[in-house]
């Protein structure tokens, strides 16, 4: 799913609680380099898969 590929590509940094919610806020607000790529890695995942769900929908479509 989105999620898991999101992880994999490290555009979602995944946290375990909310200590590690924290953490990972204030390294996202003073590492301006880190929350730029991630940006760019979730910006181009979108762009990548826009469109996907209207061709879901075509093909469920063929199907009824």
């Amino acid at each position: 799913n989105e999620a898991k590929e999101l992880v994999a590509l490290k555009g979602i940094l995944p946290i375990s609680d909310v200590g590690s919610f924290g953490k990972l806020l204030n390294k996202l607000l003073e590492d301006t380099k880190l929350l730029k790529k991630t940006g760019i890695i979730n910006a181009s995942y979108i762009s990548k898969n826009k469109g996907a769900s209207v061709q879901i929908m075509a093909y469920i479509r063929t199907l009824l």
